[in-house]
């Protein structure tokens, strides 16, 4: 995995901080971590200074690695043509592999953004950047839906 330094570690604390599920009373109250529910202690993270919410550090590091291992395998498939032309790609593999063993761990699934079906693990895939609204969201599209789009093209 990439060593990040401080700048790109305060962007992912920012982007982990913008994707967390609707809290309940508890968290509002900064008692329970925003993602499991657990009861929180001096350790736990906070989201930001105006919001009362916070994190535990399981749940923090989960997020953390996923989008570490996400961004380099994103960033890998950016700059390999076997990757981006559905070869067999070992390095591009083993980013992704490394990437899925942090999807449990921060609560998230592998479902595409195009169709919204569970990937397959052995089911060709790429990581993709939707430019949303107010912010980028990262995912995946598997292999059928990105053949289906490059046809259409």
């Amino acid at each position: 995995m990439t060593v990040l330094p401080p700048e790109e570690l305060h962007r992912l604390h920012q982007l982990i901080t913008w994707e967390y599920p609707p809290p309940t009373s508890s968290a509002l109250e900064g008692r329970a971590c925003a993602w499991c529910g657990t009861a929180t202690d001096e350790s736990a993270i906070s989201m930001s200074p105006l919001d009362p919410c916070r994190v535990c550090l399981t749940c923090y590091a989960g997020q953390l690695a996923w989008f570490a291992t996400w961004y380099d395998w994103h960033s890998h498939v950016l700059g390999c043509a076997h990757c981006r032309q559905g070869r067999t790609c070992h390095v591009g593999r083993g980013r992704r592999t490394l990437h899925e063993l942090t999807v449990e761990a921060a609560h998230r699934e592998l479902i595409c953004f195009s169709c919204h079906q569970p990937l397959g693990n052995t089911e060709p895939a790429l990581p993709v950047l939707w430019m949303g609204d107010s912010r980028d969201y990262p995912g995946y599209v598997d292999a059928p839906c990105l053949t289906k789009e490059a046809a259409a093209r």
